[in-house]
């Protein structure tokens, strides 16, 4: 089996534009926002990359790929952006206490990032007031 056999599968099962690399990358943006909200941002430009560095590092261990592969094509920029600016933990703590129980067929972390994602992309993508 190869990898065509399986995005072949997916997008099948799936009835859409699907690939295995959608999946991977959903899961190194819930990993990384997972980790990365729960590490404290640093005073320093050095210690604050190296905190991202070890993240990063975890995310691309679990996936198989090197740290600049997995920084650059299986974590979601919002999350790296919220969490550089101080705020990625504090926003899905709020998301948190908001949500009652996570969607059918979705982890707490995925329920977590995906409201994130949506809410954050759409002040991203919002013209200016």
């Amino acid at each position: 089996m190869h990898s065509h056999d399986i995005n072949d599968y997916i997008r099948s099962a799936s009835k859409a534009d699907f690939s295995s690399k959608h999946f991977r990358t959903w899961a190194g943006t819930v990993r990384a926002a997972k980790i990365l909200s729960q590490t404290e941002l640093p005073k320093t430009k050095r210690e604050t990359a190296i905190a991202m560095n070890m993240a990063i590092d975890a995310v691309a261990a679990k996936l198989g790929n090197t740290c600049a592969v997995c920084r650059k094509c299986y974590v979601h920029p919002l999350v790296i952006d919220a969490w550089y600016a101080g705020r990625l933990g504090d926003e899905l703590d709020k998301i948190e206490r908001r949500l009652r129980k996570p969607p059918q067929r979705l982890h707490k972390w995925e329920a977590l990032v995906l409201r994130f994602l949506e809410t954050s992309e759409a002040s991203y993508l919002a013209p200016p007031s």
